[in-house]
């Protein structure tokens, strides 16, 4: 009954610095049709022995399956399998994506899906949870309990911290007697905020703070316990090897005051401690990588014109809005209760300068600042590394190559590393100036034939080298490209005149 199938895949925001799509980029989406027609019900309708009635003389399909699927349908796990006539189906490769929506006419239905971290957006999902609890009576700007009515243990946990009005104050017990919650051992005015005066049926909101959290804690929590993304479709592996090798100096504390969308505070996590997120619709695991130098174990394929790229195919775009010169990065909230968006409302501003790229010499000394306020931040350690990598990694105009390839060259997708060698790219001589870039969109222009691919030139993050050990021996390429380090001439070049590895 299939008619047709549009399948897009997730692009991603590296850095957050496209301001043309949210932080998590776009979601992958999956758009498909199909033709109605008559059937008996056997083997899809559950109470087929105990129908009076021949399924085939009332109505068809699809009519029948959506009212049949009224609730369950949204939401639902929805598989695209794909491959080439005579390939076994075990063989077919498989994307994963979420059932949003299904519009119908006389000829049949149309289908909407989109991928798991969908389930984040769209304020689908608030962190913290709206609270419902609200005061029983009048409290003063002194008094250290408050009661709520009926029974609030259910939504207040033992210990924690409630926001009445523009007032943070933590808690150290709750209990439920008769009719009323009390609430005791009030610390007012926490966090930065002002005690003060509040009155019966004002809302109390519980607040989600972080202390000594990790990236991959946080991570977890908003995606799995917030989002309700099932723990099978997260790379939680993957991100803890990424976060524990890439970004161990994050160490965050935050307080989240009032409910906030949770796919907003994935953003603003991922731009603070510099990582990307997106949903593997090919592996179906939602995964994560830092913004980072390549490293030995990371697998890079190499596409040319020669061998891959299809002809005239290659174009290549700028975004000069996204070059840095100056991060200016404020963090520690004076008030985690007043505007998290306003300068003065934070106890630490640091400004992070590359100074060779804010020459004359260097697109006319014109400033480009990018500012960050930060949720999550708390260290002048943290706001450098965050800082000086964005400066960095954005000191030049970032680059996007789109190009295309055979469907012999398909396996590479969102996410991987690749190298192009095009006559394109060359450098001051003219020679051929072969760049690493990362692959931040994929579709099939042509089904089964063409790929079409987007990628971020990411030559400016760097490679990891070890300094070798003298067992190791002399110089090799071989060596060299497992992220072996040497010591070079006084040009900074190995032995067979390639660029050596340097200390930054």
């Amino acid at each position: 009954a299939l008619k047709s199938a549009t399948p897009a895949s997730s692009k991603i925001n590296v850095n957050a610095s496209d301001t043309d799509y949210d932080p998590l980029g776009r979601r992958a989406t999956l758009d498909f049709s199909a033709g109605d027609f008559v059937h008996s019900g056997i083997g899809q309708d559950p109470y087929y022995a105990d129908r009076t009635t021949d399924p085939r003389t009332l109505s068809t399909f699809w009519r029948k399956w959506l009212q049949r699927q009224k609730f369950g349908r949204v939401g639902a796990l929805t598989i695209i399998h794909d491959g080439y006539q005579g390939e076994a189906f075990s063989a077919y490769r498989q994307r994963a994506y979420v059932l949003n929506r299904a519009n119908f006419d006389e000829d049949g239905v149309r289908f909407y899906a989109r991928d798991v971290l969908s389930k984040v957006e769209f304020n689908k999902v608030q962190v913290p949870a709206v609270s419902t609890g609200q005061l029983s009576a009048d409290i003063g700007a002194a008094v250290t309990s408050l009661a709520m009515p009926g029974n609030a243990t259910f939504g207040y946990p033992a210990t924690g911290t409630l926001r009445i009005n523009d007032e943070l104050m933590t808690y150290t017990g709750r209990t439920y007697s008769g009719t009323i919650t009390t609430f005791t051992g009030l610390t007012r005015g926490t966090d930065g905020s002002t005690a003060g005066e509040h009155e019966v049926t004002d809302a109390a909101q519980l607040c989600r703070r972080y202390t000594g959290a990790s990236v991959t804690e946080i991570l977890t929590e908003l995606l799995i316990e917030d989002g309700g993304i099932n723990a099978q479709q997260v790379d939680l592996a993957g991100i803890a090897s990424e976060v524990t090798s890439y970004l161990p100096a994050y160490v965050l504390d935050a307080l989240i005051t009032e409910p906030t969308g949770a796919a907003e505070l994935l953003g603003r996590l991922s731009e603070e401690c510099l990582f990307y997120t997106w949903w593997d619709d090919r592996g179906q695991k939602v995964r994560i990588k830092a913004s980072r130098a390549r490293a030995a174990g990371d697998t890079e394929t190499a596409f040319t014109n020669e061998d891959n790229i299809i002809a005239n195919s290659m174009s290549v775009s700028e975004k000069p809005n996204q070059r840095v010169n100056f991060v200016n990065m404020f963090f520690n909230p004076r008030d985690f209760a007043g505007d998290l968006d306003k300068p003065s409302n934070y106890a630490n501003v640091l400004q992070v300068a590359n100074s060779t790229t804010s020459q004359p010499s260097q697109y006319g000394g014109e400033l480009q600042l990018r500012e960050i306020f930060s949720t999550f931040l708390t260290t002048n350690a943290q706001a450098n590394q965050t800082g000086s990598r964005l400066s960095l990694r954005y000191a030049d105009v970032p680059k996007f190559a789109t190009f295309m390839v055979d469907a012999k060259d398909r396996a590479t997708w969102v996410g991987d590393y690749i190298s192009i060698s095009h006559p394109m790219f060359v450098d001051a001589n003219g020679a051929r100036d072969l760049r690493r870039w990362l692959v931040i969109e994929a579709e099939e222009a042509v089904p089964g034939h063409v790929m079409k691919y987007m990628a971020a030139d990411v030559t400016l993050d760097g490679s990891i080298f070890t300094i070798t050990e003298n067992a190791i021996g002399n110089y090799t390429p071989a060596l060299f490209a497992l992220g072996n380090g040497f010591i070079t001439d006084n040009d900074g070049l190995n032995s067979d005149a390639s660029t050596g590895a340097a200390v930054n």
